[in-house]
Formats: structure tokens, sequence, C-alpha cells
């Protein structure tokens, strides 16, 4: 949302649960700049979002709509415009937030190994489809599953790789690429494979999310 969508903007959003914080952002944009809008929806989107924002673009328009309401109760006969933001400034800050090897403290060749990515500002599904993984900054040739997405926060999951150079052991970067890159130094160890074990395929140790795993939340 940018300030002069919002007129625009506040005719195609509804109140419903989910919404409030647009449709209120939406109204006190308007309102603010003396295009419409209504102090009073504002108002109440802002009290009835509280305490039910789960992603950091809510919350992000969640602090700008309380910072509108509280200009607008300290010079209630005042509009002003708004600016746009700064260019290359987000509201999310994607990055890793843990990376775990399942069932081991190392991880050998073919183990699964899961990383929780906090701060998306994007559905999910993109994680699966579009977002690449790379070992100390090479693609994995076996990619990568998403295995669960809830609010802005998801996990996915790779098979640890091979070391072309077979020096084990070896503590490895990681990055999660998607638009941004989010990296994570000295991630998870790389040991020597057991030579009486034949590293699994991704397949058999990532599940993939169920269809409709969460997404999140329309940009602000």
């Amino acid at each position: 949302m940018t300030p002069s969508d919002c007129r625009d903007i506040l005719r195609d959003i509804s109140a419903e649960a989910g919404w409030q914080v647009l449709h209120g952002l939406a109204n006190a944009c308007a309102a603010v700049q003396g295009q419409g809008g209504s102090w009073a929806a504002a108002a109440s989107d802002h009290a009835a979002a509280a305490g039910r924002l789960r992603t950091c673009k809510e919350r992000a328009a969640y602090a700008v709509l309380g910072g509108i309401l509280e200009f607008h109760r300290q010079h209630p006969s005042a509009t002003v415009p708004l600016p746009s933001s700064p260019p290359g400034k987000d509201a999310c800050d994607f990055g890793i937030a843990a990376v775990n090897v399942v069932d081991r403290t190392e991880a050998r060749p073919g183990d699964a190994v899961t990383i929780e990515v906090h701060d998306t500002y994007f559905d999910h599904g993109e994680l699966r489809d579009n977002a690449a993984v790379l070992i100390d900054g090479e693609p994995l040739e076996t990619g990568h599953v998403l295995v669960s997405g809830s609010g802005d926060r998801a996990v996915v999951c790779i098979a640890a790789p091979s070391l072309a150079s077979g020096q084990y052991p070896k503590s490895v970067s990681l990055t999660v690429r998607y638009g941004d890159s989010a990296t994570r130094a000295n991630a998870f160890t790389l040991v020597a494979p057991d030579p009486e074990e034949s590293p699994g395929p991704p397949a058999s140790v990532c599940p993939e999310a169920p269809t409709g795993n969460g997404s999140a939340s329309p940009a602000p």
C-alpha cells in the first residue's frame, strides 16, 4: 500500500477478520490526507486487530496505523500528505532463525537438515517453488522441500550434500535465497559418510508440507 493508493484500496478491501489492519490503515491513510476515510473505522479496526497479528507485515502495518491515530489524537483537525517509503526499505527482515541436523549433532551426506526462516513476506509456496538453498555459496544439486509454514515463519528441509573435496569434517555456511538472501555462517558440520550406510535421497528424509501450507499476508 502506498499513500496515493489509499482511496482505491479502501474501495476494494473489507473489514472482515484477517483484514482489519489493512482496512484500518487505508481509512487512516485517506483521512489524514483529507481524502475521505473514516477515523472511527480506523480506530475500531486498530482495536480489533490487537493481539491477532501473525506476520511481520501485519505488525508493521499495525504500527503505522497506531502512529497515524496518535497523530490524529494530538492534531484532530490537521491533514498532511504521507510520503512513500524510501526505496529498498522493507517491513520484514527475512532471515534464518535456526538450522538443525535431524537425529544427529553433525551431518553425514544424505542426512536431513531443517532450516527455519523468519519474517517471510511472501507465500510460503514460493520457498518450495522458486527459492534456492546454497551450501558454502554453491546451489544444492538435490534441491530442498518445504516442510511447514505458518504466519511469517517456515521450515524447509535439505539432504546434507557430499563434499567434492572429500575433506571432512567441515563447518559449512548455509544460504536461503529468494530475492533477498539470508545466510548463516557455520550453520552445521559435515562429517564423513558412514561406510556401512548409504545416504538416503532427499525424499526419504524430508517430508513435504501439505498443500495450503499457509502464507504471508498481503503487503501493507
